[in-house]
């Protein structure tokens, strides 16, 4: 590093020429011409290097043509889930009294047999779960 007033070269790490006494500044003073001509000088370097790219500022709501398609494609999947699940739901929710049905008539089917094969404990069992699960509605057993 050279002194800026008589232009000695400066030993490294000293504050002061040896030879006129100048005080060397490790940091220039602030110039703002030179900042605003630095920074008119990178613009320009950066139009040169991509004209063909125009800033065109979109506002950020501004949905583009693959985000768009992109959130038509999320809204047909969630749609389509959701009718799956309608669907299952109202077959689970309609079958459901019937399963039950063709349960308490096989347990009242099973212990019929148990009866007659003279396992009453097996059959009374049977018996219970079936009015257990059957309390509101009428069983006949024959």
């Amino acid at each position: 590093m050279k002194c800026p007033n008589c232009g000695e070269e400066l030993k490294e790490g000293y504050l002061y020429c040896e030879k006129c006494g100048e005080e060397i500044r490790i940091v220039p003073d602030f110039e703002p011409e030179i900042e605003n001509s630095i920074i008119e000088t990178l613009s320009a370097v950066a139009e040169d290097v991509s004209p063909e790219e125009e800033s065109v500022d979109e506002p950020d709501d501004v949905m583009t043509e693959e985000t768009s398609v992109n959130a038509i494609k999320h809204l047909v999947i969630t749609l389509s889930l959701l009718f799956v699940f309608a669907v299952v739901f109202l077959v689970v929710y309609f079958t459901r009294p019937t399963y039950k049905e063709v349960s308490v008539q096989s347990k009242i089917e099973l212990a019929k047999e148990a009866y007659a094969n003279n396992e009453y404990t097996q059959a009374a069992n049977l018996y219970d779960d079936v009015l257990k699960e059957q309390k509101d509605s009428e069983i006949v057993i024959a």
